[in-house]
């Protein structure tokens, strides 16, 4: 369920709070109860007074108290089962929300996440969240509720005194209308504060993870400048928001005892004049005392409405960031798993050198091919547009007769199966790494590819084999063991397609054997990509197409690669004993 629209505002999560019929209505009618219970209560106030005045038996006077005394307390009772429909429908709202933008964000293009550090975006999704699900968890409560108490008041005063009730209903317009004028300027200032947070969350997020190559390489100094602009950016549009608010809070509060103070005085002119009696000029009195809270309350809740429209407003605006990249209706259930690049050229942004040039080449079906190439050849470009991670801006790429740009990105995405360089691991145990959290898949299964794979000596030399628990970003492990996790994946997977993205870049001699056997399982009988740095793991390769500066400069079987003095790989196996391009 994704906004069809980018909602703005309040709306934005007032949307998923209707998704909650049942609980909103119990919410509903237990706020408009204790409204009712607060407004009539005042009224036993005033029967006690002119009573008393009056001298009337005491029977009479205890059984106003009484009813006083219990209409206030079936008033708290009611307030507190409001608040506590409220929190609820707030937080499960708000977690419903939560999880569809973080979709939202992760099926967005490439291009447009690139330009997005990680901090950012957990103060944007998780962060600006909270914001909303701590509003909203007291907003239809005070603001709502106390808006409906206001105007029920205010009714009611009317119909002691119609003098009284313009005067009342006046003075509380005119103290609505000033916090509204602030409102908007507070507002725009603090979606600066909360970008700026995001701002510093991000820098923060990289500096940390990056902390060993920035003590060792002397960039202490630069980081610690860097967080310095980005704190003092924090505090200054920090001070700015907090600055609008507080002239709210003083505009709220002068409005409060100036529409008392002219209450006071009108209903001593009303009394003086027997427009009123005694006790109805205290029920005015005690109805602006019971709005003092109320007030109070608004220019909280005003305040904090402010900072969640702000936060409705920038996840208003990644719900608007549209994908360019999208799926066509075609499936690949029964598709050859033959590759074809027709004319494919290809920048990154707005670069003026393509990073793919004019490619042209097809790749047999359950054929294995070895890129190679210099460091900015066009290697991962190469695999990230087959994986349709970007999309060309001439040229087609086809999957068996189909192109990929009429195939639907699911069907694409579970076709294609891709080994990154970097392997993303969790804190998790070795079977959640494994099987990405899919309590389904048993361990006889995980085993059986394991065997497979003849990585069974990799699975002994884990401490407690598939419960042995990782570290966050794979510490604890190797490279090597690292990539045998990622092929595993990819063998739960049953890709028919396989992409390899530098698999023995940084393994040592033994390990890289035992990797060379296992990429030899993982591509049997499936069409495979490997783009390698070191010749020994595409040694068992169909075909190789090596790149330079975007173009092919030569693509052909290994053998008559490897037989033809000229050829470019010949020249690297005759040059490079150590069997590593440079």
């Amino acid at each position: 369920m994704q906004p069809q629209q980018p909602y703005t505002g309040v709306f934005l999560l007032l949307r998923y709070l209707l998704t909650y019929k049942w609980r909103f209505t119990l919410m509903s009618v237990c706020i408009i109860a204790s409204i009712v219970f607060q407004i009539i209560n005042p009224i036993f106030a005033q029967n006690f007074i002119n009573s008393a005045v009056s001298g009337t038996n005491g029977n009479m006077l205890y059984g106003d108290a009484s009813y006083f005394l219990l209409f206030a307390g079936i008033a708290y009772v009611l307030s507190l089962a409001a608040a506590y429909f409220s929190q609820d429908i707030g937080w499960r709202a708000s977690n419903v929300l939560r999880e569809e933008l973080l979709l939202h964000c992760l099926t967005r293009d490439q291009s447009w996440l690139n330009g997005k550090t990680p901090g950012e975006f957990i103060e944007r999704i998780d962060g600006d969240l909270s914001v909303l699900a701590d509003f909203f968890g007291e907003f239809i409560v005070r603001i709502i509720g106390y808006s409906l108490m206001a105007i029920g008041i205010t009714i009611v005063v009317t119909c002691f005194n119609g003098l009284a009730g313009l005067i009342f209903f006046s003075c509380l317009a005119g103290s609505v209308l000033l916090i509204r004028l602030t409102n908007t300027a507070v507002v725009h200032a603090g979606v600066h504060e909360r970008q700026a947070d995001a701002e510093l969350f991000g820098f923060m997020e990289e500096a940390l993870r990056g902390r060993e190559d920035i003590k060792f390489n002397g960039g202490a100094k630069y980081a610690l400048y860097k967080y310095f602009l980005s704190a003092k950016k924090l505090f200054v549009n920090g001070r700015r928001s907090n600055f609008m608010k507080t002239i709210t809070w003083a505009v709220t509060y002068i409005s409060y005892y100036s529409t008392t103070a002219i209450i006071l005085l009108v209903s001593y002119f009303l009394y003086r004049h027997n427009y009123i009696s005694l006790g109805a000029a205290f029920v005015f009195y005690q109805y602006i005392s019971i709005l003092q809270n109320p007030i109070e309350q608004l220019t909280q809740q005003t305040q904090k409405m402010q900072s969640a429209q702000s936060s409705a407003k920038r996840i208003a605006e990644l719900f608007a960031v549209s994908a360019k990249i999208i799926g066509g209706a075609n499936s690949l259930s029964e598709q050859k798993s033959d590759i074809t690049f027709n004319h494919v050229t290809f920048f990154y942004d707005e670069e003026k050198t393509p990073a793919l040039q004019d490619i042209t080449l097809h790749i047999p079906a359950g054929k294995t091919v070895g890129v190679i190439g210099r460091t900015g050849s066009g290697k991962t470009t190469f695999s990230r547009l087959l994986a349709r991670i970007y999309d060309p801006q001439t040229g087609s790429i086809y999957i068996g007769e189909k192109d990929i740009r009429s195939i639907e990105l699911s069907a694409l995405r579970a076709h294609i199966a891709v080994a990154p360089q970097d392997v993303q691991l969790f804190h998790a145990t070795v079977r959640e790494n494994i099987t990405f959290f899919d309590p389904t898949i048993s361990d006889d299964t995980i085993l059986a590819l394991i065997q497979t794979m003849r990585l069974e000596s990799w699975l002994n030399r884990l401490p407690n084999g598939l419960d042995t628990m990782l570290e966050s970003h794979g510490e604890g492990l190797s490279a090597g063991e690292s990539q045998f996790l990622a092929f595993i994946r990819i063998l739960l997977q049953h890709p028919k397609i396989i992409i390899l993205d530098e698999p023995s870049s940084r393994l040592d001699p033994i390990t890289e054997s035992l990797m060379t056997t296992c990429i030899q399982q993982l591509c049997a009988e499936k069409t495979g990509i490997i783009i390698a740095h070191r010749l020994k793991t595409i040694q068992q390769a169909d075909y190789i197409l090596a790149l330079e500066d975007g173009k092919i400069i030569e693509y052909d079987t290994r053998e008559n690669l490897e037989n033809n003095p000229q050829s470019y790989y010949s020249g690297l196996i005759k040059a490079n004993s150590t069997g590593v391009l440079f």
